[in-house]
Order: structure tokens, then sequence, then C-alpha cells
């Protein structure tokens, strides 16, 4: 398999250690409007070609997938040129900044019968994939309540000249809700087993920074069945006691689930209950199932990709998972504009 890598200042260089692993793939080209750096990252990894423009690489006939890791505003062309030149394609998130967009490339991909996946990865981290587990298994009943958090008391790239994009608005399409906010929201939404959500209700501020985009937002998120999930998150913050936090917590009728990694550290998973006859807690790990190898997903977002194109199946985010997240974080952005709880319409869900 002939793979090439389109934008590698960023996190395109990334995906060479995942690359590396898989014997049957070759990264045949990279490209990025810095030819020196596109030159010297080819050079270092042994890459044969580089190139300045993307539309000359996706001439190459025997290319099979891009990785497309450039600012939001050009997901959407880059997409769609791929996809039109027959290309399976791996986009960092978000799959776009406008929804319409972003269902097009999915209507795309579909009718071309192409593996189009977006860099969602929280899914696939241990921790999200064993609170899906709990929830899923119904250990802790039904859900009525959940916080997720993503908290920085300080993000290196709003203050870096070379990644200004990232603070207009017509480039990143907005801020932390769009840059970390969108993790969180498709990694709850993927531990509710893609439970429709209705509605939402958010706030952003750049209180701090005073940039064109949010460096800080909140958002309520209305799920069918009466659940609601609270999510908090920072690129600056006057946090004292830790620098970097991301924090799951689920609430159920018959028990509750919390992960917390702090500063790179994480805790133990919880899984328990609050005896409510003398308000002692109690530990339901011990009922968890672990996860066999034989049912377990490829080590990263990446291997699914490959893997989907190789066994022409649909990859762990598949586009329409992805355009439904853009049409809750422009829902979002909508309510925090006008100051009102904005519907998400059912027609957008992935069938």
């Amino acid at each position: 398999m002939n793979v090439a890598i389109i934008g590698i200042q960023g996190y395109g260089a990334s995906y060479f250690e995942a690359l590396r692993r898989r014997a049957e793939v070759r990264v045949l080209a990279v490209c990025d409007l810095d030819a020196l750096a596109a030159a010297r990252v080819a050079e270092a990894h042994g890459v044969a070609r580089s190139f300045t423009d993307y539309r000359e690489l996706l001439k190459l006939p025997e290319l099979d997938a891009v990785f497309i890791a450039t600012p939001h505003f050009l997901h959407y062309p880059m997409v769609m040129d791929a996809l039109r030149a027959g290309k399976h394609v791996f986009c960092e998130k978000p799959l776009a900044i406008r929804s319409d967009h972003a269902d097009e490339m999915a209507r795309t991909a579909r009718e071309r019968r192409l593996v189009l996946t977006c860099h969602y990865n929280q899914r696939q981290t241990d921790y999200v994939q064993a609170l899906r587990q709990v929830v899923q298994s119904g250990l802790i009943g039904d859900l009525y309540e959940a916080n997720v958090r993503w908290m920085a008391r300080w993000t290196s790239f709003m203050f870096d000249a070379r990644t200004s994009w990232r603070l207009q608005k017509d480039k990143a399409g907005g801020g932390i809700l769009i840059g970390r906010g969108s993790h969180l929201i498709d990694a709850v939404w993927y531990i509710l087993d893609r439970r429709p959500i209705r509605a939402i209700r958010s706030t952003s501020h750049n209180y701090l920074t005073g940039t064109e985009v949010e460096d800080f937002a909140t958002a309520t998120l209305i799920f069918d069945g009466n659940l609601t999930v609270n999510l908090q998150c920072s690129y600056v913050a006057h946090i004292p006691h830790f620098g970097d936090r991301m924090e799951y917590e689920f609430y159920g009728t018959r028990g509750g689930a919390s992960f917390c990694r702090t500063d790179g550290v994480a805790a133990p998973l919880r899984v328990g209950r609050c005896r409510l006859a003398d308000g002692q807690w109690e530990d339901l790990s011990g009922q968890l199932v672990p996860a066999t190898g034989a049912g377990a997903k490829p080590l990263t977002i990446v291997d699914d990709f490959l893997e989907a194109i190789a066994q022409r199946t649909a990859p762990l985010i598949t586009a329409e998972d992805a355009a439904y997240i853009t049409h809750v974080l422009n829902a979002g952005y909508e309510s925090a504009r006008t100051g009102r709880e904005v519907a998400i319409p059912s027609t957008s869900s992935p069938s």
C-alpha cells in the first residue's frame, strides 16, 4: 500500500511512528508548502519524493491513500480533491469547519467507495474503551448525568507565530471547542454508543487571550433519554494545582464511573456505587469482564485506517461520524453566539 502525507510541520510528522511498523505500507511522498521542511522530513524518513503542491502529489497513479494534516480550513478542498482522485483519506480533525462541507465529504467517499476517516483519537484510548465497556454493560444502570473536562493552564500553540492560523476564526473555525472540545464530544458520543444528541447550550470566552477564537468554552449536551452531559475545556486558565487535566465522570442509577489524567499521569479507572443504607463506597471494578485480544481494536487510529482499506471494512471513525461531530460543533457555536439552546436535527445523525 502506497501512502503520502500532506502537511508535515504539525501532526503529520507523527504518523511515521505508526506507519513504520507496517511492513506492507510504503510512504511514497510527503507534501508541504515549505519545500525545505518537506525535503528534510523526506530525507529523515527515507521517503523518495517531496512536493509543495498537493495536487501534483495526487496525480501519482501508484498512490493509494493520503494523510492530511493541514489547517482546518484546508481539509474540505484537500479531502475532496483526494477523493475525486480516487484516494482513500485519513484527515486530521475536525473533518470540516462547516457541516454542509462535512456532509459532502462523507457522501463523496461513500459514493466512490473510498475509506474516509478522521483523527478523533480518544476512541481507541484504554480509558475510553473501558468507560464504553462499563456503560454498555449496564453495570452502573441507566445514565442520567456525565461531566467531561479538558482543562489546560497554558497551551503553547496559542502563543506561537507558526501556528497563528489557530487564532483566526476563518481558518480554524473556532478555538478550544473545535480544538479539544470536539475530542470530548466524540469520545462521550462513542461511549454512549452514538446515542442521538438532541440539543446543545454553549458559552465561550476569550478573556485571557483576546483572540478571535475562544480560549475557554462550556457546553451542555442533551442526549436522548434525559441524559445531560456537561463539558468544560480551556487552552489557558488560572489553574493553580495542575497544568493539564482530562476528566470523565458518569453517573447512573446503580453506580458511577470516573477517569482522570493529570499532567500526563493517569489515575486508575474507578467504578463503583454508594451503598445508600450506610453511605459506604463499594468497588464494582471486579465485575468487569476484561476485553479479549481477539476483539481488541488496532493499536492506533492509523492502523485502523490502513486495515479498513485492506479489509474493505468501515473504519472505527466513519466519515458520517466525523460529519455528525461537525454538526454538533456548529450548533455549539450558534448557541454561544445567540445565548440560546440550539437543537441538533436528527437527520444529521449517522444511520
